[in-house]
């Protein structure tokens, strides 16, 4: 059941369908999609000026129409897309002025002491005039989205990527890979539904600094560490996987959203 706000007081669409003992499997039901049709007079776009969300009631009924379980959740009607060098959202180029979050609370380092610190932490950003974070190199509390999808807060989530080398950005193992492509398996699977995240990061800085041709970090950089045949396979190794990792992310991604490193 959708309703036409949170309040959950104003039904506006329904849909159903009967599930079987056979249906039970995961794979199938992830795979089920339920349409509800929002009317034209209820239809109102999320953005940082209105986050509308509707209200969205789940129920389990018997064949007796006995409500054997009900969850509650909302929704919200937007897209993101990218014209040339403008991010458009519902169709309309829109500037982004973004914190660079990194997620750091003082008595819990990289966990938030309660959702209202979450909450703080966007309300601060916003009357700073930002409309919006990158949320650096950690994936966030749930509770972090659904505040940004409250306030109407644009953010990029991102993973960590660091794969434990001091200086060798562009070396990575085949399990390492794997890693990094299953955790965004999982972070897809349970995030793409909020409104407030706009694009993902799946990469920060990902390969030399300063670029292929230029690096001289440590130990030489990359530039003067191997032969010229090694170095080539290294960065076909490289670039091989951030095209991998893209193409299965845009294709986990339902709502198709931009990528960003």
């Amino acid at each position: 059941v959708l309703f036409a706000d949170r309040s959950c007081t104003e039904a506006i669409a329904k849909a159903s369908m009967a599930v079987t003992d056979e249906d039970s499997d995961v794979d199938t039901l992830d795979t089920t999609w339920l349409k509800l049709k929002v009317p034209k007079e209820k239809t109102h776009v999320w953005c940082p000026q209105h986050p509308h969300l509707y209200g969205l009631h789940f129920l389990l009924k018997k064949e007796t129409e006995e409500v054997v379980d009900k969850i509650s959740s909302y929704a919200a009607l937007r897209t993101v897309r990218c014209h040339d060098d403008q991010i458009c959202l519902n169709g309309k180029p829109v500037f982004l002025r973004l914190v660079l979050d990194q997620g750091y609370h003082p008595a819990g380092l990289w966990t938030a002491p309660t959702s209202e610190a979450l909450r703080r932490d966007i309300l601060s950003a916003q009357a700073m005039g930002f409309n919006g974070a990158r949320l650096h190199q950690k994936v966030f509390e749930p509770s972090y989205f659904a505040r940004a999808d409250e306030l109407g807060f644009l953010v990029f989530c991102e993973y960590p990527d660091w794969n434990g080398g001091l200086s060798n950005r562009w070396e990575t193992s085949d399990a390492y890979q794997t890693y990094v492509q299953d955790e965004w398996r999982t972070l897809i699977a349970d995030l793409h539904n909020h409104p407030s995240i706009i694009a993902w990061g799946i990469f920060n800085e990902f390969g030399p600094k300063n670029g292929w041709d230029r690096h001289h970090g440590a130990g030489g950089g990359f530039k003067h560490r191997y032969a010229l045949k090694e170095a080539q396979d290294k960065v076909r190794r490289h670039h091989d996987f951030v095209r991998r990792t893209v193409r299965l992310v845009r294709k986990l991604d339902p709502e198709k959203r931009p990528i960003h490193d």
